[in-house]
């Protein structure tokens, strides 16, 4: 009764810690399926090889030590408590099973224990219970079975036979495990590059297109024969900005090396020009549409919703207004402290108009972002007809930015091409104090 009793422990010790090897093993695999606690501590063990080696073979040895004990006590053939002896079979069967699911071992450590079992199996069958399996042949076995081949040794050669095959799935698991971990990696790199490449196309495309524009284009596929894109705003600034006396300073001497350090000079001033967009003062509301040569062309509003809105007033409507002459008296200062840099005279000419125009996008491939209008040709003759040094404005825009604080000083009618006679005004000194900045 005892060795039964003892038998059915070991039964059900190697089918519980098979299942508790089985959890500690697809816990590291499937995380979200467990408790944190236990993840962490499996995931602790695998930082740990030996420590991970040790408790998986000591959770084995536990296993197995009830049957060997079992076994051990049960040697002589007239003791029918042993019975039956495929109960051992059974053991070793699934101890050979809980082996195989440890995931965190390698498979040539697997099959080291796998033959540590089965060859105790083995030697306890075949010398030490020999009269107990010998028993069981002449109680159930046939006799022409049991003479040509006896259960202590077909039960050895069964063994064996699962070692090989288990040896085969244990070692096409571990590759493709190995497989599938290099794939992952590879997977993840390759996210990786795709999403830093992604990044970095998006920043292009912002710095090709102005923010709200980008956003339309991004993540969408457009054909050839698709609509450009276009809006139309009401009330807009545009600012033109050029140094007529680069045209003289340019030379394509060999002191130049043809010009090239005429252009590298001017790609130094249009990129402080750019540096003036990250400020916070005009981020959001000056948009820089191109250069041409030494001309820069900047636009504000082409996102102010509030131009629509008549309870709104008039200086909260034009406020982008007010930001684009700062953002002109900005270039100013940054022209001034280059000039000290590098010992040139450059004087910026400037001029401002407000008023509505259509913008849009021409080109699929290159795309190009651009405004027209009315508003536009007045804005590049107020600049062209201006002096070198000052801002001049329409009166229309006179009138508007008297309510931001500045000061005017009339110059009297001028001849623009293709509007006759218009009243302009230069903005002298002093300038207005510019509003606090609002909190991002």
């Amino acid at each position: 009764m005892c060795r039964n009793i003892g038998t059915g422990v070991a039964y059900a010790a190697a089918v519980t810690i098979t299942f508790l090897i089985s959890c500690l093993a697809w816990a590291g695999v499937k995380s979200k399926a467990f408790h944190p606690s236990l993840v962490k501590f499996v995931q602790w063990t695998e930082t740990v090889p030996s420590l991970r080696l040790v408790w998986l073979s000591s959770i084995i040895l536990i296993a197995a030590v009830p049957e060997i004990a079992d076994r051990l006590a049960c040697t002589t053939s007239s003791d029918h408590a042993c019975d039956p002896p495929v109960f051992y079979l059974h053991l070793i069967t699934f101890l050979l099973l809980g082996v195989t699911i440890l995931v965190q071992l390698r498979h040539l450590h697997k099959v080291l224990m796998m033959t540590l079992l089965i060859t105790v199996h083995c030697l306890l069958t075949t010398l030490h219970q020999q009269l107990v399996f010998d028993s069981f042949d002449l109680d159930v076995i046939s006799d022409s079975f049991r003479n040509s081949f006896p259960t202590k040794y077909a039960s050895c050669v069964m063994l064996v036979v699962i070692l090989f095959a288990l040896f085969w799935l244990n070692r096409y698991t571990e590759v493709t495990s190995r497989l599938l971990f290099v794939w992952k990696k590879e997977s993840d790199a390759q996210k990786e590059q795709v999403g830093e490449l992604r990044r970095k196309n998006e920043e292009l495309v912002y710095n090709i297109l102005p923010r709200h524009v980008a956003k339309h284009f991004l993540g969408r596929n457009f054909t050839e024969n698709e609509e450009p894109y276009s809006e139309h705003h009401a009330g807009v600034g545009i600012m033109f900005a050029s140094m007529p006396n680069f045209a003289e300073f340019y030379s394509e001497e060999s002191v130049n090396k043809g010009g090239i350090e005429c252009l590298r000079f001017l790609n130094e001033i249009i990129s402080d020009y750019d540096q003036l967009l990250d400020d916070l003062r005009f981020q959001g509301s000056i948009t820089k549409i191109k250069t041409i040569g030494a001309t820069y062309m900047a636009a504000s509003g082409l996102t102010n919703t509030d131009i629509y809105d008549p309870s709104v007033s008039i200086r909260q409507r034009w406020r982008h207004l007010d930001q684009l002459v700062r953002f002109a008296l900005g270039l100013q200062e940054k022209l001034r402290a280059l000039n000290e840099q590098s010992f040139n005279n450059f004087e910026l000419r400037i001029g401002i108009n407000h008023g509505p125009i259509s913008a849009g996008v021409i080109g699929v491939r290159k795309p190009h972002y651009d405004i027209w209008g009315n508003a536009v040709n007045v804005a590049s003759r107020m600049e062209s007809t201006g002096k070198p040094g000052s801002i001049q404005v329409t009166e229309e825009c006179m009138h508007l930015l008297k309510e931001f604080g500045y000061i005017f000083q009339s110059r009297g009618e001028v001849e623009v091409k293709g509007k006759g006679k218009l009243q302009t005004y230069y903005l002298v000194e002093p300038y207005p104090e510019p509003p606090p900045l609002t909190p991002v």
